[in-house]
């Protein structure tokens, strides 16, 4: 006998997912990074606010390992790449204290067993901090330090490819039997 009751398309029962936003599916058996993941890196150089300009590129490294599911899918020191948005060099305000003015960022690239991904990540805006240039007295700039960590999000997944990569390897302290 046919089943003629209605069924709607979302279940009256919407418990919602536990776990990391973004989610959407297991990935235990892909090697990749799901949308949502924060990626958190280094800059490897500073960044002058009065100078920087929209599509300079910037390099930084992955600040710590990146772990899915509880597998690290990308080492801490990893390069990535990425670039400047756009940027408000700092405004002088007469009588204040100056704005120091802003860029805004993404990553573009993440190398994996020397292989450039491309990545899509959320856009971050972050200020610039003073620094003086010859002591403390004198004139200077607003920058965006080297090492100063930045947090990005992707807003699509990166498939991590290839056998010997970071996905495939077995973590430290585990035996072989």
């Amino acid at each position: 006998m046919a089943d003629d009751s209605v069924h709607p398309a979302v279940p009256a029962d919407r418990k919602t997912a536990v776990g990391a936003p973004f989610r959407t599916a297991s990935h235990s058996s892909a090697h990749s990074l799901p949308a949502g993941t924060l990626i958190t890196v280094r800059l490897e150089s500073a960044l002058s606010i009065s100078s920087v300009q929209a599509g300079e590129p910037f390099s930084a490294s992955v600040a710590g390992p990146i772990n899915v599911d509880g597998d690290t899918m990308v080492e801490g020191g990893t390069p990535v790449g990425g670039s400047v948005e756009s940027a408000q060099p700092p405004v002088d305000r007469p009588g204040l204290s100056p704005d120091p003015g802003f860029v805004r960022l993404i990553l573009k690239t993440i190398t994996v067993d020397g292989s450039a991904l491309p990545l899509q990540t959320s856009s971050l805006f972050t200020k610039g901090t003073w620094r003086p240039i010859g002591g403390p007295a004198g004139p200077g700039t607003f920058w965006v330090e080297q090492g100063r960590r930045l947090t990005f999000r992707l807003t699509a997944p990166v498939t991590l490819n290839g056998p010997s990569s970071i996905a495939n390897r077995q973590s430290p302290g585990a035996s072989i039997e």
